[in-house]
C-alpha cells in the first residue's frame, strides 16, 4: 500500500499521466466501447459506477458526461490530486476506502489492477459487496505470456516487456480470470 500510495507512478511510470493525456482520443474511443458494453449488459444506458484504481480520472470524466454518476478511488497520493480535478474519487485502496455513501453500483470499473492486488479474491469478493445485483463488474488485465507476446519477442528478439517486477504479483489469462471471477460469485458473460 505504500508503494502504491508514495512510489509507483512516481518511479517507473514518471510519464504516465502526460502519455495518458496525448492519447485522449485514442483511450475515449476504448471507453465509449466500455459504456457501451456496460449499457447493454445493464440493460440501461447508464447508472451508479465505481473504479477502483481510476488512475488520472480520465474514464471517469468521460463517464460522467456520458450521464454516469461516477465514483474512483485511486491510492497513489499524487495521482489522486490529478483525479480529484476530474471527478469525485477517494484516496486510499479497494477494500479498505469506504464507499457506503454511494453503494450499491451498477457497475464496477477495475482496469490493471488485478495484477497488482496481493489478494484478488478478497478485491472481488468486496467488490461483489457492493454490486447491486445484476450488476457488472468489469475486469482489464494484461494476458501476460500469451502467444502473440511469445511470437513477437522470438521474432523480434525482444526482452519480456511484459513482466513488471515487482508491481505485477498476479498474472491472468482468460480461463483463470473465470475461474477467480466464478469463485466470488459472478457469472462471466463476455470476454
Amino acid at each position: 500500500a505504500k508503494y502504491y500510495a508514495e512510489s509507483f507512478y512516481e518511479s517507473g511510470f514518471s510519464d504516465w499521466h502526460e502519455k495518458e493525456a496525448k492519447e485522449l482520443p485514442y483511450w475515449q474511443i476504448e471507453f465509449t466501447d466500455r459504456l457501451a458494453m456496460l449499457a447493454e449488459i445493464l440493460k440501461k444506458p447508464a447508472g451508479k459506477l465505481l473504479d477502483i484504481g481510476c488512475g488520472g480520472g480520465w474514464f471517469l470524466s468521460y463517464a460522467a458526461a456520458q450521464g454516469w454518476d461516477v465514483m474512483g478511488i485511486e491510492p497513489s497520493r499524487s495521482t489522486w490530486s490529478l483525479a480529484v480535478t476530474r471527478a469525485p474519487v477517494l484516496l486510499g485502496t479497494f477494500p479498505g476506502v469506504d464507499v457506503a455513501q454511494k453503494a450499491p453500483f451498477d457497475a464496477v470499473h477495475l482496469k490493471l489492477v488485478m495484477e497488482h492486488v496481493s489478494d484478488a479474491l478478497a478485491v472481488l469478493g468486496a467488490v461483489h459487496q457492493v454490486l447491486r445485483p445484476g450488476g457488472a463488474v468489469v475486469v482489464q488485465s494484461p494476458n501476460d505470456f500469451n502467444p502473440l507476446q511469445l511470437a513477437a519477442r522470438k521474432l523480434l528478439d525482444k526482452d519480456p516487456w511484459w513482466f513488471v517486477h515487482p508491481v505485477h504479483i498476479n498474472y491472468f489469462n482468460f480461463d483463470s480470470l473465470e475461474r477467480t471471477l466464478r469463485r466470488c460469485g459472478f457469472q462471466p458473460c463476455l470476454r
